[in-house]
């Protein structure tokens, strides 16, 4: 999920099915719509893969708003990634990327085409409505130009939260004057293009996977249409009872526990980083006081720029960086490189954050706003928080239930925030170290989901697919969704810090 702080806004990717996919018989008549049309694709391809042989790619047309069937249209990118098995399963793995707005097709095509869930069928991914590659994407540049201009500035939190408002408020504005319905991109009508997708696909039930508001999504699309569900994966979960932006906060401060306690236990961590907590809050006090400048590169454009790297520079930079299973065993050694003035990990950390240009912030805003928009800043509890992390906090929720207002759009009422409840077969994944959906999120979902088995992997963060272990136990719960998998990897599994 995305957090509200300005600078921090960018952080947060079949043998047979060509002729059954792209047949007369699935490719409906011009004027149906849903309907798929086949496309060349339209993201780069890893090396080594082939087009036609590797992977296919389509458009689904489907209705701007299902109300109005026979309205406007957008068009959702798809991309099939063909199975190594010369007689695959004839139940697909549907993917859904978080955000909202983050794009499945740019994140998923670069590491499942590895994976071993396609060992036995056919992964489908596709660009949820609003992102990156279907049309229209509700990009929002203006955040990046805004950041750039104030990237050296040392900005009061009341200054920054209003830059934000205004580069918010710029892209709305924008987008209405071309034309975008805003009320048409929320988790409901994207429920309803999975379920034509799976309908246009010529596919009896599905499998879906979500990590993070894909989580959500998929509860959306469980709730509304079951029918074509064989199993669900939740990775990284989102209840929609819950509204995850006023609680970033505490589960912030539980993330930043697990890793203080984590390095406190491993005796190499404990060596060379010793005191993590107290040498972590030390730096933030001193970049309090004396922010020092850092640089950041474009990788876009090689480009280099001077920025101002503070306290909440150094939190926000830890907040995003355990969302990465991958970076979470550098984060000790980039705390301790901070307190001997070495800045090369943070420079290389907030680069790819900063200059991220794949999300579609308009996106995040039209689906949130819409079902989690509308809390009471002043109602939120800080309780048992350590006050650093709540610094800011309130007005950064106050910013942000001002742009929703700001953005206007459509609510979807009571019913989207109630617990799902279903007898379908759930797998429940969570990482130690996820800082804004927790373990707690997962069983909070599984209590009503009686068909639901839940594993929380000691070594990630904020999405566990692509590690060996949760790979496999997918693998394991998707062989049969009806037993509980054996997960014996999850002996083995734990986080490696990079140490001296």
């Amino acid at each position: 999920m995305m957090k509200v702080p300005f600078r921090w806004l960018a952080a947060l990717c079949l043998v047979f099915i060509a002729s059954w996919l792209f047949s007369p018989g699935v490719v409906r008549a011009q004027a149906d719509v849903p309907r798929l049309e086949k496309t060349s694709c339209m993201f780069p391809l890893p090396e080594g893969v082939t087009e036609g042989v590797d992977v296919d790619c389509a458009v689904l047309i489907v209705p701007r708003r299902y109300e109005d069937p026979q309205g406007a249209t957008l068009r959702l990118a798809v991309a099939i990634i063909r199975s190594t098995s010369p007689n695959p399963r004839r139940d697909a793995i549907v993917f859904n990327q978080g955000g909202p707005g983050g794009s499945t097709i740019d994140y998923f095509s670069q590491v499942l085409f590895d994976s071993p869930l396609r060992a036995e069928r056919d992964l489908v991914l596709f660009d949820q409505r609003g992102t990156l590659y279907s049309e229209p994407a509700l990009m929002c540049p203006e955040f990046l130009d805004e950041t750039l201009k104030v990237l050296d500035k040392d900005l009061s939190d009341e200054e920054e939260n209003r830059l934000f408002r205004q580069a918010a408020d710029a892209c709305r504005d924008r987008l209405v004057r071309e034309g975008i319905d805003l009320s048409a991109f929320n988790s409901l009508e994207n429920a309803h293009d999975i379920e034509r997708l799976r309908q246009a696909l010529g596919l009896e039930k599905i499998n879906l996977y979500g990590v993070s508001y894909g989580t959500l999504l998929a509860l959306h699309t469980l709730r509304e249409h079951p029918k074509g569900l064989r199993s669900l994966i939740l990775d990284a979960v989102v209840p929609p009872q819950i509204d995850f932006n006023p609680e970033s906060a505490r589960t912030m401060d539980r993330a930043f526990t697990e890793l203080f306690h984590a390095c406190a236990a491993d005796p190499e961590c404990n060596r060379d980083f010793p005191n993590l907590e107290t040498v972590f809050f030390e730096e933030v006090d001193r970049l309090d006081s004396h922010p020092v400048m850092i640089q950041l590169m474009d990788p876009e454009t090689g480009e280099r720029y001077r920025a101002l790297l503070d306290g909440d520079g150094l939190i926000q930079t830890l907040f995003q960086t355990l969302y990465s299973s991958e970076l979470i065993p550098l984060l000790p050694k980039m705390i301790y490189d901070v307190r001997a003035n070495r800045f090369t990990l943070i420079e290389r950390v907030q680069s790819l954050i900063t200059f991220d240009r794949t999300m579609a912030e308009g996106m995040y805003y039209a689906v949130i706003c819409a079902e989690d928009g509308d809390f009471d800043p002043r109602s939120v509890k800080y309780d048992g928080i350590r006050p650093r992390l709540v610094k800011g906090e309130q007005e950064g929720n106050e910013t942000f239930v001002q742009v929703c207002r700001d953005w206007n759009v459509r609510q979807l009422g009571k019913q989207a925030d109630e617990p799902v409840s279903s007898d379908l077969p759930v797998l429940i994944l969570n990482g130690r170290f996820d800082p804004i959906t927790p373990e707690t999120y997962g069983e909070m979902v599984a209590q009503t989901l009686p068909n639901s088995v839940m594993f929380t992997f000691p070594n990630t963060g904020h999405g566990a697919i692509g590690d060996a272990c949760a790979d496999q136990v997918m693998a394991e719960f998707l062989d049969d969704p009806a037993r509980r998998p054996e997960a014996a990897c999850l002996k083995e599994a734990k986080v490696d810090f990079i140490t001296s």
